[in-house]
């Protein structure tokens, strides 16, 4: 099966949209939108062709949590083989969510995670060429994505290579 994401009728459709919203993307309605993440379609240009993006941009500060989290997740399971974050957190009396809540603020607090803004091209995706981007921001904004775009469409867009550390905020405020 071709991938529709490459084809004139495609590009057009998006583009047209875009236009009639008087930007150059289109927003994925189908993925909640916050303030730290939205999901969108654009037009590019991937490996000599032009292209529909199926993007996600996100905030650095999210990769973090996720990083953070994912390796709280992997220690409590030294304890609990069985422990599920998103089950457990309803339950916040529970052992594990405790020791998952020591584990975070231990990592936390010996700096054992760091991340840093990064960009990553998926082939596989059913409709055009999917793209994460993670970039420091506070806020992914609709200027945000508009600049993303037009410097990646430019092809001078630049990742910063710095490595970062957040503050986790309070879990369950």
């Amino acid at each position: 099966m071709q991938n529709e994401g490459y084809s004139a009728k495609a590009i057009k459709t998006i583009r047209d949209k875009a236009l009639k919203e008087g930007r150059d993307f289109v927003i994925n309605e189908d993925v909640e939108r916050t303030s730290e993440s939205v999901c969108f379609y654009f037009i590019g240009e991937y490996q000599g062709n032009a292209v529909v993006f199926d993007a996600c941009l996100f905030a650095l500060r999210v990769e973090y949590e996720m990083a953070v989290f994912a390796l709280a997740e992997e220690r409590v399971e030294d304890t609990f083989p069985d422990f599920d974050l998103e089950a457990e957190m309803d339950d916040e009396d529970s052992e594990a969510m405790e020791l998952f809540d020591e584990k975070v603020a231990e990592i936390e607090e010996n700096q054992e995670v760091t991340v840093s803004e990064y960009i990553d091209f998926d082939e596989s995706v059913q409709y055009g060429v999917g793209l994460d981007v993670c970039l420091k921001v506070s806020e992914v904004t609709d200027d945000v994505i508009a600049k993303f775009i037009a410097d990646f469409n430019k092809g001078t867009f630049k990742l910063d290579p710095k490595e970062y550390m957040f503050k986790m905020e309070e879990m369950g405020e």
